[in-house]
């Protein structure tokens, strides 16, 4: 049921499947854990709702069961059907994540690698505005201002460095 009830956070914003707008007609499985089920964090706390399964397994066991019955690799492709809203901010949103996920920040516009820690852990940005560069540039008050346009040198000097430690 989508309900008409005013909530803090809007999680969901035109709602389609198949390239249709979702109705209140329309019925759906739901996956997810107990703790959401249950109310947890009010995502399903006014949703008219029927478990049909209840388990004890966790979805992480689930998924590696799956993989593990599978013959040969799997080779799964994101299918990019959701994005995160647009919103305002006063600042940028930052976000911080193990190196090895840095490769998979290049393939979109929407993040920006800004540095590294001491720990060895990669800072992000997360661009809700989704600007190209020509705006960038034409806006000087812009708050990501050139960010995305110096990504590729932020990229090459991670990269130069990273070959420089792996050759000593």
């Amino acid at each position: 049921m989508l309900s008409d009830t005013p909530i803090k956070s809007i999680y969901f914003k035109d709602l389609t499947y198949n390239g249709a707008d979702v109705t209140e007609e329309q019925e759906f499985l739901v996956v997810t854990n107990n703790y959401r089920a249950g109310g947890g964090g009010g995502h399903l706390a006014d949703a008219e709702q029927e478990t049909i399964l209840a388990s004890t397994d966790e979805n992480r066991h689930i998924i590696i069961d799956y993989i593990m019955e599978q013959d040969g690799p799997i080779s799964p492709e994101p299918t990019d059907n959701w994005k995160l809203s647009d919103i305002e901010t006063n600042g940028d949103v930052i976000f911080v994540s193990p190196s090895e996920a840095e490769s998979s920040a290049y393939e979109t516009d929407e993040i920006d690698y800004l540095r590294e820690t001491e720990n060895g852990m990669d800072v992000f940005a997360y661009r809700f505005d989704k600007t190209d560069e020509e705006d960038d540039e034409e806006d000087s008050e812009h708050p990501r201002k050139g960010i995305g346009k110096n990504r590729s040198t932020l990229v090459k000097k991670k990269n130069q460095i990273m070959l420089k430690d792996q050759s000593e």
